[in-house]
């Protein structure tokens, strides 16, 4: 199953989330994921943010080799799932992509927590929080796609 997280940049967020589902996935010796970020703004290439990588450390997942793309029509087809951080994310997807809009969804209506809001521009603690909160819905959301209701 591939797996797309989204966000904006491509450089906080998604990486994290990524990093966390596949770990989450290795730690469960899981390995039918293929787990990807994508930005709808991506400045290709560029690395993820430093105190993302940190924040990530901090939960066990490495992010450091990070390079951030841009959404792509093939990412949208190839895709299975389409997970994006906020739901202004995901409205936008599903009215770009209206006939891949059965596999785009927010993390909050996936995984019933909250929008996860861009930690850019703050401080260590603030991009701790946002990888907090982004291990938490990996959790859950690494249960659904398997069939777990844990």
């Amino acid at each position: 199953m591939r797996i797309v997280f989204v966000c904006t940049g491509n450089t906080c967020r998604s990486p994290m989330a990524e990093g966390f589902l596949k770990l989450i996935a290795k730690n469960n010796n899981d390995f039918s994921l293929d787990v990807l970020s994508r930005g709808v703004v991506a400045n290709e290439g560029a690395g993820a943010s430093e105190f993302s990588v940190m924040a990530a450390n901090e939960f066990g997942a490495d992010i450091s080799t990070h390079t951030s793309h841009q959404l792509t029509v093939d990412d949208v087809c190839d895709a299975d799932l389409i997970l994006t951080v906020t739901v202004e994310h995901c409205m936008i997807l599903r009215n770009e992509f209206k006939s891949h809009a059965h596999k785009v969804f927010s993390v909050k209506e996936f995984a019933g927590c909250d929008d996860i809001a861009d930690p850019y521009g703050g401080d260590f603690n603030t991009y701790k929080n946002c990888a907090s909160q982004l291990i938490e819905a990996c959790k859950i959301i690494y249960n659904k796609v398997n069939g777990n209701n844990k």
